[in-house]
């Protein structure tokens, strides 16, 4: 053998163990050399058991054997693999196994063709379980926080599974005051029916009943029965008044001190009336205002509404000098009417009626026209017209209106019994003294022309008198005929004009005084008119059909729908009234809300909730849950009854996580820019969690069943025991799981082999 070599150097096997020189050398060929035996090519350089480096190149092989507590290999500024303190660090431009920060940066994509287990996932790189985008930990905790932007929100974290706010349970989907079931009911967590108690929140039920405190409607209202639990009521009774609403706690019977949404406006001595439900139906009380606060009323009462809770709508009924208006549909005897009430005192029933618009029954024969029960018209002190009046039937001053003619008295023509009369052909008549019947006019009775009773003419049964009648008297007269027949026929000439003026003057004034009535009448008709308009504008509003009822702007402008309540419930969008506008819709099915169109929805029927985008359902939620399309070509996130999650397209998996146990799998390869493993440190304080006895020596527990946390990375700074055997989590029959030792104590033993301290080893085990 030809080798160079430090004097006295007597071979690698007493300079390694202690009985020989430290030294080196290079050789060639074969020679026994103080008992190490070489062979081949080769150098080494030894210092120690710990410290050398040895090269070995025989006929079986090569070997490289280099021992050293610090090494490093490489250019920092560039790569390198180094080693110091029971650590070893490389790096390069795309990976960086870092054991002081205990990481390892891979800055390229990752293959693993193998399986993955680890304690914790996290994305992005870096993040931790409170600020991670989405992470899946031991405990089988995964969450799915989105990007901000709009993007869903899945958090799995057992007892608390969410997507975006919403709670997941078996039967239904809860976010912080709403409730949506799997039986088709969606109301609010803190909802109580006012049926069985103080009625709060609200609810939708899946038997098509619906309980809400107020609703405000900015479109039509269509329903077949439209019931209002306040004072006022479509079909029943409104008031038009000042009103306001409890606020704060609930208004028991005693109490007589009211806290109010607002006091503005209300006055002492002003009476105010409320409505309740019960159990038993409605609830009627009036109130009398004794002083008022800012947002308090403070009233003497009857307590017949046991309780008010905040909400109540209470309407004021008029103080003294003031009044209300009352509109019934269908309340008591008299109904329909409008009322227009004055309050005239400060008693409760101290009201009078100013103006009542339909049924006149309830005023009776109080009026001063007879008993109008049964009648249906206007009344009031005075009515101010600008226009025609056209009417066919009544009175106007005395003077009774028939179709035909206008009468005072019976209404017959030249009657005793008829102080005037006129009619449409013509005739007039005052009485039987004077008449007209179109062609001839008679008088009967006495004229008086002038202020003085001695220019009184008695014309008796004519008003004429002839030139032969005056003719005949004269030949009586003979030295005066002549002028006996010219006075006679002077006189008969006057009275005769004077007749004819009166009559002209009396037929002008019969005239004025029917012109007049039929201005009155216009005017009348005009009003009625006018009301009847505006009625006919609320009619066509609110359209009550025998199988629904509409709400819509009609005669406004802009001229839309707003709702329409039947067998099919449709809430428009305040833009039009076509299927396109409809943007909430209510039947026997479920409900459906729609987005910015028609093929954009999401549906809660008895299967659950689901979200259609174009026509293409991207989500349900129910007894099982799905995010995305149930599609053989797109990946869907789904949940099924028993709680196990798994990701993948129609008939496929490719990740899994078990409800069981928590065990996630991957079908395929896991890339990642960063991965995080758990690195558990056992001391003396906590070795008694991580081993566990066997009887020749202890088990080193991976898988948390001595107390300890589950993991695949562990440091021991105790000397456990002689370790007999590894306990590694979640390891089948049919898989294997590698863990990471880290030796950080002196005297420890694998089986009936020393393990010095600074030492890391890999130890793979299959869990049979």
């Amino acid at each position: 053998m030809a080798n160079i070599r430090t004097i006295d150097y007597k071979g690698f096997a007493s300079a390694s163990d202690g009985t020989g020189p430290k030294g080196w050398m290079l050789w060639s060929g074969s020679e026994d050399l103080s008992g190490s035996a070489y062979s081949g090519v080769g150098m080494e350089l030894v210092a120690g058991s710990e410290s050398y480096l040895k090269f070995d190149a025989s006929a079986d092989g090569a070997e490289l054997d280099i021992r050293a507590k610090k090494f490093f290999i490489g250019t920092e500024t560039s790569q390198f693999i180094s080693g110091s303190a029971g650590n070893i660090e490389i790096s390069s431009s795309l990976f960086h196994l870092d054991p002081q920060n205990n990481s390892l940066i891979i800055g390229a994509d990752a293959t693993i063709n193998a399986d993955l287990s680890v304690n914790n996932l996290f994305v992005p790189a870096g993040a931790t379980a409170s600020n991670a985008k989405a992470y899946i930990s031991s405990s089988g905790v995964a969450k799915f926080s989105g990007d901000g932007a709009g993007n869903y929100n899945v958090d799995f974290t057992p007892g608390t599974s969410s997507i975006a706010g919403w709670v997941i349970s078996s039967d239904r989907l809860q976010a912080s005051n709403l409730i949506i079931n799997s039986d088709g009911n969606i109301q609010t967590t803190n909802f109580q029916s006012s049926l069985v108690g103080t009625g709060q929140g609200w609810k939708i039920g899946s038997d098509g009943v619906a309980e809400f405190e107020e609703a405000r409607i900015r479109g039509t209202l269509s329903t077949a029965v439209f019931e209002k639990d306040t004072i006022s009521a479509v079909g029943g009774a409104v008031i038009i008044a000042n009103a306001t609403t409890i606020s704060g706690s609930d208004i028991i019977s005693t109490n007589t001190t009211f806290s109010v949404e607002s006091s503005n406006g209300f006055v002492v001595g002003e009476y105010l009336v409320a409505k309740a439900t019960s159990s038993t139906g409605f609830t009627e009380e009036t109130f009398k205002i004794e002083s008022t606060g800012s947002g308090t009323l403070m009233v003497s009462r009857s307590g017949a509404i046991p309780t008010m809770s905040s909400g109540q709508v209470i309407v004021s009924k008029a103080a003294s000098g003031s009044g209300y208006i009352l509109l019934n549909g269908s309340s008591g005897d008299y109904a329909p009417y409008m009322e227009m009430v004055e309050r005239t005192g400060s008693g409760v029933d101290d009201l009078e009626t100013k103006v009542l618009l339909g049924n006149l029954g309830s005023l009776g024969s109080s009026t001063g026209f007879g008993d109008l029960t049964g009648q249906t018209g206007l009344y009031t002190d005075n009515v101010y017209l600008k226009g025609a009046i056209s009417a066919s039937s009544g009175k106007i001053g005395g003077v009774s209106i028939s179709s035909n003619k206008l009468h005072i008295g019976s209404g017959n023509y030249n009657d005793d019994n008829t102080e005037f009369y006129v009619d449409d052909t013509g005739q007039f008549s005052l009485k039987d003294k004077l008449t007209w019947d179109g062609s001839n006019l008679a008088l009967t009775g006495t004229i008086t022309i002038g202020p003085s009773s001695t220019s009184e003419v008695d014309f008796g049964y004519s008003a004429s008198l002839s030139a032969s009648a005056a003719e005949t008297a004269a030949q009586g007269f003979a030295d005066n005929a002549a002028t006996s027949a010219s006075n006679a026929q002077t006189a008969a000439t006057n009275a005769a004009q004077g007749f004819a003026d009166n009559a002209a003057a009396s037929a002008s004034t019969a005239q004025s005084t029917a012109n007049a009535a039929s201005s009155s009448a216009g005017y009348a008709l005009a009003s009625s008119s006018a009301q009847q308009t505006t009625i006919d504008g609320y009619v066509a509003q609110l359209v009550l059909a025998n199988d629904a009822i509409e709400i819509s702007t009609s005669g406004q402008s802009p001229d839309f729908g707003l709702a329409r309540f039947g067998t099919t419930t449709n809430f428009y969008d305040g833009v039009g009234s076509a299927a396109a506008n409809v943007k909430l819709r209510l039947n026997a099915d479920g409900v459906r809300a729609y987005g910015d169109n028609t093929t954009t929805y999401a549906d809660v029927t008895n299967e659950g909730l689901a979200i259609i985008d174009n026509d293409v359902e991207v989500g349900k939620f129910g007894a099982t849950m799905r995010v995305g399309q149930d599609s053989a070509t797109k990946s869907a996130l789904r949940v099924d009854g028993s709680g196990n999650l798994t990701i993948g397209p129609q008939g496929k998996t490719n990740i899994s996580m078990s409800a069981a146990n928590g065990n996630v799998s991957f079908e395929g390869l896991v890339s990642a820019v960063n991965f995080s493993e758990k690195y558990v440190v056992v001391n003396s304080g906590n070795v008694a969690n991580y081993t566990a006895s066997n009887g020749a020596g202890v088990n080193l527990l991976f898988d948390g069943s001595g107390g300890g946390e589950i993991t695949m990375n562990m440091q021991l700074d105790v000397d456990p025991g002689k370790i007999m055997d590894i306990i590694i989590p979640n390891a089948a029959a049919s898989q294997s799981a590698e863990v990471q030792i880290v030796i950080n104590a002196n005297g420890c033993s694998y089986e009936n082999e020393d393990i010095s301290g600074g030492y890391a080893t890999a130890a793979t085990q299959r869990q049979n």
